[in-house]
């Protein structure tokens, strides 16, 4: 069995980013549950000038904004937490090949048959719009295999040196 944990590179930048974009995102969500708050006492209290009268038509596409805010914003917190304390586990026996993605505060498992795995490789062009994605925590990584005729990919962060000995390893301790 091999057992493979790759830690990707800390990038100052994206974790500044992230915080910076974190800290603004609960002064927006502040603001909203104020708004939302401020809108809903008027209506109560019966007492509505014209600016708050709007609200009662207004209000339930505030709260899907309020909604959508929050879910953009717990993403991002889980990419902060990724970029700091993130890493991959690639766990090879002889019958299965395990991608375990460690982020705080979530565990992901993607476990796949060996006989299945074909073309094992390093990926480092994966194209434009997932090397996007990785910048954010997101999208795949510098080593692909295919299973069932799906491209998967894992090692993100890492350069193609050390995606190299990964898939060199891989290949000499496991059937694939």
């Amino acid at each position: 069995m091999t057992v493979i944990s790759i830690s990707p590179r800390r990038d100052l930048f994206t974790i500044l980013f992230l915080a910076w974009w974190i800290a603004l995102w609960v002064a927006g969500e502040a603001t909203l549950i104020g708004v939302m708050a401020g809108g809903a006492q008027a209506l109560l209290s019966r007492h509505v000038p014209n600016t708050i009268s709007t609200f009662r038509y207004l209000w339930p596409l505030i709260a899907a904004g309020l909604v959508a805010w929050s879910v953009i914003g717990v993403a991002m917190i889980g990419a902060l937490l990724g970029e700091i304390a993130g890493k991959q586990v690639v766990t090879s026996s002889s019958d299965t090949l395990s991608i375990t993605r460690r982020f705080p505060p979530g565990l992901s498992e993607e476990t796949y048959p060996t006989s299945q795995v074909r073309d094992l490789r390093i990926d480092a062009t994966p194209g434009w719009w997932l090397s996007h994605l990785e910048f954010w925590g997101l999208g795949g990584g510098k080593i692909a295999f295919e299973v069932d005729g799906k491209t998967i990919r894992c090692a993100r962060g890492i350069g193609e040196d050390e995606a190299g000995q990964i898939v060199d390893a891989l290949r000499r301790h496991s059937i694939i």
